[in-house]
């Protein structure tokens, strides 16, 4: 069975004025319900091994924000990242939980290397029927 992926596009669309540039995009999503945060964690960005994706200018690369749910089909399962330190290394461990009663996502994007503030948005989600509109 199929379970159909919640993902929103973003683009680092060049503008006429400036310069544009590109660079390592981190995604921090929080996953919210009534305003309160259940869920916390780094972005996973479809088809890219590292917790970041490079965006040149005028490419797209898409968030995954979860799946219908794997327990129940009422729930919203994520699959998130999280940096934690074990025996001194940083490393990066996937988080994936079926989170219930999720009506909002919110996306701060940053960039990776020096943590400049690039783009927030919050996201309405519904299960049924299967929806994610910007807010």
């Amino acid at each position: 069975m199929t379970r159909p992926p919640f993902i929103i596009q973003f683009t680092n669309e060049a503008r006429p004025e400036g310069r544009n540039i590109g660079g390592p995009v981190k995604a921090s999503v929080v996953y919210e319900n009534d305003g309160v945060e259940i869920l916390r964690t780094l972005g996973n960005w479809l088809f890219e091994a590292r917790e970041y994706a490079d965006f040149r200018v005028d490419e797209s690369h898409k968030l995954m924000v979860g799946l219908v749910g794997l327990s129940h089909k009422h729930t919203l399962c994520v699959i998130g990242r999280r940096r934690v330190v074990e025996q001194g290394f940083d490393t990066i461990r996937s988080v994936v939980e079926d989170l219930q009663h999720v009506q909002t996502v919110r996306v701060r994007l940053t960039n990776a290397n020096n943590g400049d503030f690039l783009y927030e948005g919050q996201f309405r989600v519904t299960i049924e029927p299967l929806t994610i509109v910007p807010i």
